[in-house]
């Protein structure tokens, strides 16, 4: 169909549903103007982070089952992840230890290492 022969808003949305699309104007009402709180603020306690990256480090090795020995960060109000738009993690990479590489879809992301005495914290 043209451009020119789609004449009101029901045949416009029609005609983008046919590709699995949808105007925001259909959904304006469940767009957020401000932020929408999903729940209390959450903290996560290092030392039980780190207790679990320990009793992890132990249990799992590095590729198990192909995936990462890291823990995410859930929030308990949500499925999977630590805000809606953001989920939270922390791997455990042992001296010696390597890993399959991998990019992150987003950057800058926070990096942290373990050495034998300290915890740093970087950007990438």
């Amino acid at each position: 169909m043209s451009t020119e022969q789609i004449a009101d808003l029901k045949t416009l949305d029609a005609e983008l549903a046919k590709d699995s699309m949808k105007g925001l104007w259909v959904r304006e009402e469940t767009l957020r103007r401000e932020p929408t709180p999903f729940g209390k603020p959450m903290l996560w306690k290092w030392a039980n982070i780190r207790q679990g990256l320990e009793a992890a480090g132990r249990l799992i090795t590095t590729n198990y089952k192909g995936s990462r020995r890291a823990i995410s960060l859930v929030h308990p109000n949500l499925s999977e992840s630590s805000t809606h738009t953001l989920n939270m993690a922390v791997q455990l990479v042992k001296a010696g230890e390597s890993v399959y590489s991998h990019r992150p879809k987003c950057y800058p992301r926070a990096k942290t290492h373990l050495t034998a005495s300290a915890w740093s914290i970087g950007t990438r």
